[in-house]
């Protein structure tokens, strides 16, 4: 259906049409998809090449094909694809319009998707190359410009105005680590310099005036519906049902919290990332127990995120829910990821979507459900905003709940403080505050 923008959409589809290079970042949820489809329509534009993740493919297409009228041929592809099989194709080619959609993917100005969409930052500016060389208009679009801390604007002020990243002394371009050592706090770690803060925010704010317009949803649609975020607190368990879990790890979990509960689980893994695993096992049985009452209960729909496939196939296969439910993790294949967020929107028998952050936290659309809940939520705040605004956007007509699964005393309280912490940072840099 063709929509008629508000006027806050009004003024982004003006602004980037007169705009050879910039930032689209309004909060996830504003449509800036079709914001930067109305904006080629004002353009001469005949070709145009749209990167997105290999979820929003089908997206794109279907948005072009309904937001449009003008005449211009697209092109999408994935970062995957750019760097991957279409790069030859994209390469050899000149593009009217080139937009990166969820921006944030190039964060990194070292990756190799970067390198084929923005080129090699290392080089002196006008000799990078990458599909930017080859665009008249290229426009990044984000809803979370830095998911961390300010250093991952580097590749964005670099890329497409690379006046904003010189030194006021010499004049010169600043590396990545010049750029670093001015906005970030950094510390000593055992891997070497860690950012852990930002610094000079107001500095960093005005060199993003006039590149990036980024507007919020409590600003441009006081009418949108509250969202709310809490804790739902679960005692550690392991379930005895057959739900694909290794009973090794079963077995394991099990005998940790028999000796000393969550403390039984930091003895028994040492290592973060088999810890934050073993968390997330021990969350299934109490999260599922909790789903089937909510089921039984309520008449609603419910998105729940998480971070390992194995959980979220154990919650995915249990009784009382999977007759209820879809997934998309990443092994989901691209073309069948928008059907089930379609199933998931518009059929009363599919009340549970369940998605991995990675593979489903962008850019889909799930306005069906106003209820979400993270089993594992993410160290980086963006993953965790984005994902919570598949719910929270337009189109949505009730208030939301977001529920954070939490064990007490558990590593999930320590991730929750350093993502509020770099939530705070991040907030400042931007003028969310």
């Amino acid at each position: 259906m063709r929509l008629t923008p508000d006027p806050y959409q009004q003024e982004g589809i003006e602004w980037l049409s007169t705009r050879r290079r910039a930032m689209l970042a309004d909060e996830p949820g504003l449509g800036k998809t079709m914001q930067a489809i109305r904006a080629v329509d004002r353009l001469p534009a005949l070709f145009v090449l749209v990167v997105c993740p290999a979820s929003l493919v089908t997206h794109w297409h279907r948005q072009v094909e309904e937001q449009s009228n003008g005449t211009w041929s697209v092109f999408v592809t994935s970062y995957e694809g750019l760097a991957g099989k279409h790069k030859d194709f994209v390469m050899t080619n000149s593009w009217c319009v080139v937009i990166f959609d969820e921006g944030h993917f190039l964060k990194n100005a070292g990756s190799k998707r970067t390198k084929a969409a923005y080129g090699d930052l290392s080089e002196p500016p006008g000799y990078e190359g990458g599909v930017l060389a080859l665009a008249d208009w290229c426009w990044t679009l984000t809803g979370t410009p830095m998911p961390n801390h300010s250093g991952e604007l580097y590749s964005h002020l670099r890329a497409l105005d690379a006046d904003r990243v010189r030194s006021p002394k010499t004049g010169r371009v600043w590396t990545q680590q010049q750029f670093e050592a001015h906005f970030c706090e950094m510390r000593h770690a055992f891997v070497g310099m860690q950012i852990v803060g930002t610094k000079n925010d107001a500095k960093l704010n005005e060199k993003l005036d006039g590149f990036m317009l980024r507007r919020l949803k409590k600003d441009v649609l006081p009418q949108l519906p509250s969202i709310r975020f809490g804790e739902l607190y679960v005692d550690a368990g392991v379930t005895d049902e057959d739900l694909g879990i290794d009973p090794e790890d079963i077995a394991k979990i099990r005998e940790a919290l028999e000796t000393k509960g969550v403390e039984g689980l930091k003895n028994q893994y040492t290592h973060f990332a088999a810890l934050r695993r073993a968390t997330g096992l021990a969350k299934v049985k109490p999260v599922i127990e909790w789903l089937r009452m909510w089921l039984e209960t309520t008449d609603k729909k419910i998105v729940v995120f998480g971070h390992h496939t194995d959980a979220l196939r154990a919650i995915y296969h249990a009784r009382g829910i999977n007759e209820w439910a879809v997934k998309i993790e990443g092994s989901t294949t691209q073309p069948l990821r928008q059907p089930l967020v379609d199933r998931f929107q518009t059929d009363p028998k599919v009340r549970v979507m369940i998605g991995q952050i990675g593979a489903a936290g962008t850019g889909l659309t799930m306005t069906a459900a106003s209820d979400m809940l993270f089993l594992e939520s993410s160290w980086v705040p963006a993953d965790n905003a984005q994902a919570s605004m598949r719910i929270h956007r337009i189109g949505q007509k009730n208030a939301c709940v977001v529920r954070f699964a939490m064990l007490p005393r558990s590593i999930d309280e320590q991730v929750q403080k350093a993502v509020m912490r770099k939530s705070e940072s991040i907030a400042r840099v931007l003028g969310d505050a």
